[in-house]
């Protein structure tokens, strides 16, 4: 079932309803950010409060940019479909899952209330652009971590597989080295593409949904080529560390890792925005 279109209440009233579209922003900014908790308590106890901030809580810009194009659409695209009792259920569950201490909890509510506002919501409705890219949240804040947790090893094996192959180094398991060098490198779930892979997509759903970009050959060929950035970047720095050992240390957690971070970011919101310029542009 689809929401029906619903006449807008007149004047200020208009400001106060309770909308499906509203209830469920504030749902899943409310599940969102709780699901996000754990890596904010981390980078204050890590970085201290100031530190944390200008960190973002270790938690993407892209991310941030996916929370606020998502509230954007259910809260000023007009769509006044009434609110469900289900709705009201699902509110309750967010609420109870927002009060326990285990972010997971929260990340898949917002997995939960994401699927059930886009197959309910109209096609191309606000509701169901948000829910979309909702869902891309929660692949980074949660479902990302738990592949990596279940599928570590053949996950990282494949990843220095593919290093060793495009950079023509050594590899066993999830090590790879340069033939007679002095370093090698280890690739951790702190290096894996996954990470990556997940921003990108995200970046790619945010902007497609909040511009209203159909779903075609130019959309797949624009998420494919911001996947492909975000691990040129990654392959890039982990290169850097066997061709230059000394710069290990920089490069791998100084500003060297701060770079390669705001690379990708340009990179891969360069290369959606590219991708959606004719919607971007009709808006504008």
């Amino acid at each position: 079932m689809t929401d029906a279109a619903c006449e807008a209440p007149a004047g200020a009233a208009a400001s106060l309803v309770l909308t499906r579209n509203r209830l469920y922003g504030g749902l899943f900014l409310l599940a969102a950010l709780n699901a996000a908790s754990g890596a904010a308590v981390d980078a204050i106890g890590d970085l201290g409060v100031a530190g944390a901030v200008l960190a973002l809580f270790n938690i993407s810009a892209v991310v941030w940019m996916a929370l606020a194009a998502g509230l954007a659409l259910t809260w000023r695209e007009p769509d006044y479909a009434p609110v469900r009792p289900l709705d009201l259920w699902l509110a309750g569950a967010v609420a109870l899952a927002a009060l326990l201490p285990v972010p997971a909890v929260s990340g898949v509510m917002l997995t939960v209330v994401g699927l059930h506002a886009a197959i309910t919501a109209g096609p191309g409705s606000p509701l169901r652009r948000a829910a979309i890219i909702f869902l891309a949240v929660s692949g980074t804040l949660l479902w990302g971590k738990v592949l990596l947790t279940v599928f570590t090893r053949p996950v990282l094996e494949m990843d220095s597989w593919l290093m060793s192959s495009l950079l023509h180094v050594r590899q066993e398991g999830n090590v790879v080295w340069r033939e007679g060098g002095a370093v090698a490198a280890v690739v951790s779930t702190g290096c894996s593409s996954i990470h990556g892979i997940s921003v990108a997509l995200v970046c790619w759903a945010a902007i497609c949904q909040y511009f209203a970009v159909p779903l075609d050959r130019r959309s797949v060929l624009t998420a494919l080529a911001a996947v492909l950035a975000t691990m040129a970047v990654n392959m890039a720095r982990i290169g850097g560390i066997l061709v230059s050992p000394e710069w290990a240390r920089i490069i791998h957690d100084g500003w060297g890792a701060t770079v390669s971070m705001w690379v990708t970011l340009v990179l891969v919101t360069a290369i959606c925005l590219f991708g959606a310029r004719r919607e971007v542009f009709a808006r504008a």
